[in-house]
């Protein structure tokens, strides 16, 4: 058993936040004793929250700082923890370790730390690459990142493929107790027309997600076959960091039947999961336009309901997308101030994809079965918390015995270089 301190997403509906779920209740399940400080996580009752769980805020002394960088200090001296994972990009980690005003003496150096980081880009700058990996126990979640940071192991994230499963081979259950049976009950269930072809995405409305590229790559096809349907589920604020939505949508001639936008809130708490795969069953497509992916979550839910894809071939994405979807080569990379290359679709192969998934329904149905078989077979919670655990428990022993005896100061623990899970 080891304490640990996990900085990552918390007690919201974000992709983060399930993995911080699934993995952290694993480990509890294991014996480790967790502290979370939680991004994202807004100190209200969260029934997802396993109450064995130990969840602080984040933002305590402001939004200013949503990433809890003045609370890093203040919970390594309450937690003392024998492992310290932060779950976030590497620029994230970086400044948590690094340029971190309001911990000038590196508590969070001052014990292990495991960073478990989504390697979405190319071109990374080479401080990151070289130092990161040395500094911490290093864990991609993907072979992707493990390619670019050297050395790290990789945990891939899982999928609940018994819960994200296709309606055709099991009926689904609603919050109020309505039974559904098939696709088309899914979409009026949604409230859409059961012989509309709907074509979803499904993520957090960031620049790096890029659904101004999604918008414009279905626009035309929607303009074209007026029984097609798009639904965006994201936050459509106009405040959030991405694309204003709405006022893009403007710029083209649909019916009210043609656009559906979630009603998504404040963009922490989301949909209940139930109702989440629901919407991934309605539809006959998942699109996505990220720029780089260091997984794709909602990728591969939608895949694990049998929903053919169509994404980039960039980053990781081709790893999670597998034999379940189209992929389709990048327009050309731009770099962003974080200072990695990002990516940006090809507007009209997206276009030219969509149409012709529109037109081959036979061709939908294979690719949703292959997809599912990958999904099951490739990423499930259990390998990726068995790795968190062997890990944990190595590092944790590894930092004890150096408290006994010290050594050279070093508390990595040499974690394996390649596929650790999945």
């Amino acid at each position: 058993m080891a304490r640990v301190l996990w900085i990552g997403d918390a007690g919201s509906h974000t992709g983060f936040g399930r993995v911080t779920r699934e993995l952290t209740t694993g480990l509890l399940d294991r014996g480790h004793d967790i502290t979370v400080l939680g991004l994202n996580f807004t100190g209200d009752y969260d029934p997802d929250i396993d109450q064995r769980l130990k969840v602080y805020r984040a933002d305590l002394y402001g939004y200013n700082d949503m990433f809890g960088v003045r609370r890093v200090q203040e919970m390594v001296d309450h937690v003392e923890p024998d492992v310290s994972v932060v779950m976030h990009d590497p620029a994230a980690v970086w400044q948590y370790l690094w340029e971190n005003p309001y911990d000038p003496g590196q508590r969070l150096f001052s014990r292990p730390v495991l960073a478990y980081c989504p390697v979405d880009g190319y071109d990374y700058p080479t401080d990151w690459t070289e130092m990161l990996p040395q500094a911490t126990n290093f864990v991609t979640m993907s072979q992707h990142g493990a390619s670019i940071f050297k050395p790290s192991a990789v945990v891939p994230h899982g999928v609940r493929s018994e819960f994200f499963y296709p309606v055709a081979e099991g009926e689904l259950l609603t919050d109020d107790g309505q039974v559904l049976g098939s696709k088309e009950e899914c979409k009026e269930h949604l409230g859409i027309d059961p012989s509309r072809f709907l074509v979803l995405r499904v993520d957090a409305n960031s620049g790096r997600k890029d659904f101004a590229a999604t918008i414009r790559a279905v626009a035309p096809l929607l303009e074209r076959q007026r029984d097609m349907t798009m639904w965006l589920h994201t936050n459509t604020d106009p405040r959030s960091p991405g694309v204003k939505i709405r006022s893009m949508l403007n710029r083209y001639d649909l019916a009210p039947t043609q656009v559906m936008l979630s009603d998504f809130g404040n963009g922490t708490k989301g949909w209940p999961e139930n109702r989440l795969r629901i919407l991934y069953n309605a539809a006959d497509v998942f699109v996505s336009t990220s720029r780089g992916e260091g997984f794709g979550l909602t990728i591969a839910e939608a895949m694990a309901c049998g929903v053919p894809v169509i994404a980039q071939n960039v980053s990781a994405i081709p790893e999670t997308v597998g034999p379940g979807g189209v992929l389709i080569d990048s327009d050309r990379r731009i770099t962003v101030p974080a200072g990695q290359d990002l990516c940006l679709a090809d507007i009209d192969a997206f276009t030219e994809a969509l149409e012709r998934l529109y037109t081959n329904e036979v061709w939908r149905t294979e690719l949703g079965q292959a997809g599912r078989k990958h999904v099951t077979e490739s990423f499930r919670w259990d390998t990726a918390v068995d790795s968190f655990h062997d890990f944990i428990e190595r590092i944790a022993a590894r930092w004890r015995a150096s408290q006994e005896a010290p050594t050279d100061g070093s508390e990595r623990a040499d974690l394996p270089d390649e596929g650790a899970g999945g």
